[in-house]
């Protein structure tokens, strides 16, 4: 998720705005930081450390590139959407923490199942206002159309 947002919300701010340059540098710190504590995380706590590591990286990323799209394109940080986005990943991370998963295959198939469909349920509950034009765009019975 903040990867995913810092690549398709403050980036293309910086692009939009002709920064090529902040966008280099800002590819280039992520590059740097990403393999540092995920390196770091790999040492601690192994894989969990490595998912760690690169989160905080991203997290590290997105601030810098916010900063610069906020200060220099105007860019509004849409804090609103933000939030009900890291509560549907916090309610993901904690059902796939509470079920001790197998380390086997089907484990992993079992956890990344029951995870999405949690943060898909979560998504939904947080924006349960926007749901009837979601639900009716995806039937085809939004503004009068028919499959």
């Amino acid at each position: 998720m903040v990867r995913a947002y810092h690549s398709h919300a403050t980036g293309q701010m910086l692009i939009l705005d002709r920064r090529y340059g902040l966008l280099v540098m800002v590819g280039l710190f992520e590059i740097v930081v990403t393999t540092g504590l995920a390196t770091v995380g790999f040492y601690m706590d192994y894989l969990v450390g490595v998912v760690v590591g690169a989160l905080l990286a991203s997290s590290l990323t997105l601030a810098l590139s916010a900063t610069f799209a906020i200060r220099l394109c105007g860019f509004r940080f849409p804090v609103a959407d933000t939030a009900r986005i890291a509560i549907a990943s916090l309610v993901m991370g904690l059902v796939v923490h509470a079920v001790n998963w197998p380390h086997t295959a089907l484990g992993l198939v079992g956890a990344v199942s029951i995870g999405g469909l949690s943060y898909v349920m979560a998504l939904a509950a947080v924006y349960y206002r926007q749901m009837p034009p979601l639900v009716g765009l995806i039937t085809g019975k939004f503004a009068g159309t028919r499959p």
